[in-house]
């Protein structure tokens, strides 16, 4: 009797428990829920490769999905491959340029250049409005891909991001279980569904609407230093980045995690508080007596004050550097770099775009902030020592950050009173002004009403800019739109064949067949690469790159010949003379 009790109570147990199961599969059989179920996703027509799936963000937002970086990495792991996985936000993204101009893209470039003998792959994650909610809920994704080291550059978005502590995004109080235990449950098809049915979905964001993504993301507008908001925010960091850092530790993965930088000296408190106005007037009085040390901290004061919360407060950066002090954590202090090398030693616009993300100037020393700490890896073999030079953006790319920024700074918090409709109709006045500037801006407008995807206007640029007899220019366009189509070949021959034609811009051509080395490694491309290092006087990269020429053809004559070259310029006349015999047969 007690076994029929037993039996009878079980089934009812399990029956609900099946009715789910099944409801679940047959959602997941119908693609409920599909686009953001894997990080990662193979890529159409090259299997072998593996990039960010587009749709994966949709697990934070609803309505809005940021862009994300296109960086194809192996899926089969070579024996030769050094990858790094970089975690943030906007600022990793790239914000306000595009992917390929960020600190993630300038790094793969640097470390590219000086470690010829290897693969690098830098996979930049990085995406608008995230925080470390996000990092926890990505990190055993990250970790099947094998990476040889994290980098994190993340913390701006605690209060304001997706789960963040005073964000409208994702609203569930501030208990850490909770959020994290909804997260878990997005993996459920069942969940996205009933998310998708009776969640209220706003208009997404993009070149035409109103209301900019930061005005659309603020719950709490007030949160005062010492309110509970605030401490939520610094907790739920600290939380989750332990996790995170756990979590790589305990694999044995180096993490290379940096400060935090913003623009202080030249951006005045976003919110009502009179303590952080009252320390930004004292800032600048300091500024101006000389008292630079006394102004720094007046202005920091005034950023901590700040009760609009967009930049993250220095107890961000405490949390951040007392982490760091884990076993296999590397400390990059990005901040320190940056006051360093901004004017009177205070951060401002000279490296910012504006309250927190860097421009050009600014993303190149996180990238070479990162690249010196990463020397120590024992993966990492350099040959190159010569300093990279600092990338120039497209005119392109350039034109379209600026309209970005532009229409941010136009809404709020930067301007409380514009209305969306004001906000259309300068963004509106904006875009009749540069389709009537030239070629450049006038393509940039085309990829921001998306009559164009930026390779399309990038490639259109570059054959306009050969037209015109605009070497650089058009040296510069075929760069960009190699990161956009990595993997077309007719375009990447294009680039490649006028750029070798224009020796006189040996750096620029450099990058490019540099780009093409580390996408297909062609033979030509490999002499070609090589002749340009040793124009350059590169001479210890020209000879990984000709050792590598030589194994895979070792009677090909344009290696011969550059191999020849090369030994006379470091004195081997007599090895010389037998490449150059070589080279003549």
């Amino acid at each position: 009797m007690n076994a029929k009790r037993f039996f009878s109570s079980t089934a009812l147990l399990l029956i609900p428990v099946a009715f789910f199961a099944l409801l679940e599969g047959g959602l997941r059989l119908a693609g409920v829920g599909a686009d953001n179920q894997n990080l990662f996703q193979e890529i159409p027509g090259k299997e072998e490769y593996l990039a960010m799936s587009p749709g994966y963000v949709g697990r934070y937002f609803t309505g809005f999905r940021p862009s994300i970086a296109f960086n194809p990495f192996e899926k089969i792991k070579g024996p030769e491959t050094f990858r790094i996985v970089v975690l943030g936000g906007s600022s990793t993204a790239g914000f306000p340029y595009q992917f390929n101009y960020g600190f993630p893209a300038r790094l793969n470039n640097m470390l590219q250049a000086a470690t010829p003998g290897q693969r690098i792959e830098v996979v930049n994650l990085g995406m608008t409005a995230v925080n470390s909610y996000t990092l926890w809920d990505i990190r055993n994704a990250v970790l099947e891909q094998r990476p040889d080291a994290i980098i994190i550059y993340a913390g701006h978005n605690e209060y304001y991001g997706a789960f963040g502590a005073g964000s409208s995004i994702n609203r569930l109080g501030n208990s850490i279980f909770l959020k994290r235990l909804v997260l878990r449950l997005k993996h459920l098809a069942l969940y996205r569904w009933l998310e998708d049915t009776i969640t209220s979905k706003p208009v997404a964001t993009d070149a035409g609407e109103g209301r900019t993504m930061m005005a659309q993301v603020v719950r709490d507008s007030e949160i005062d230093r010492d309110g509970r908001v605030f401490a939520q925010g610094i907790e739920q960091f600290e939380s989750n980045l332990s996790r995170v850092l756990d979590t790589f530790a305990g694999e044995a993965i180096p993490v290379y995690i940096g400060t935090l930088v913003s623009n202080l000296r030249d951006q005045r408190p976003l919110g009502v508080s009179e303590p952080a106005k009252a320390a930004f007037e004292s800032g600048t009085r300091l500024l101006r007596a000389d008292s630079v040390a006394a102004s720094r901290q007046a202005y920091l004061q005034a950023k901590d004050y700040d009760n609009i919360r967009f930049r993250a407060p220095e107890l961000i950066n405490d949390a951040i550097r007392r982490l760091s002090e884990g076993s296999d954590i590397t400390l990059v202090d990005i901040q320190s770099a940056f006051v360093d090398r901004s004017a009177r030693n205070i951060e401002g616009a000279d490296l910012f775009t504006d309250h927190l993300h860097p421009n050009g100037v600014g993303y190149d020393l996180m990238a070479r902030a990162f690249l010196e700490s990463l020397r120590s890896h024992p993966k990492l073999r350099f040959v190159d020592s010569t300093r990279a030079a600092a990338v120039d953006i497209d005119a392109v790319g350039r034109a379209h950050a600026e309209i970005q920024i532009g229409r941010l700074l136009a809404g709020y918090p930067f301007n409380k009173e514009a209305s969306a409709e004001e906000q259309v109709a300068a963004l509106e006045r904006t875009f009749r002004l540069r389709e009537q500037s030239g070629y450049a801006d006038s393509l940039a407008v085309a990829t921001l009403k998306r009559n164009a995807t930026m390779s399309q206007a990038l490639l259109i640029a570059a054959r306009l800019a050969r037209q015109q007899r605009d070497t650089t220019n058009a040296l510069l366009f075929y760069r960009a739109v190699q990161d956009w189509q990595p993997f077309n070949e007719t375009i990447g021959s294009e680039a490649l064949s006028f750029a070798i034609n224009n020796s006189r811009h040996d750096r620029l051509v450099g990058d490019i067949a540099q780009f093409a080395v580390s996408r297909t490694g062609r033979l030509n491309q490999i002499n070609a690469l090589a002749a340009i290092r040793i124009r350059q006087h590169r001479l210890a990269a020209a000879e990984v790159l000709l050792d590598r020429s030589e194994s895979i053809d070792p009677e090909n004559k344009t290696m011969a010949y550059n191999k020849a070259r090369l030994l006379i310029l470091t004195g081997d006349t007599l090895a010389a003379a037998r490449y150059f015999q070589l080279y003549q047969k």
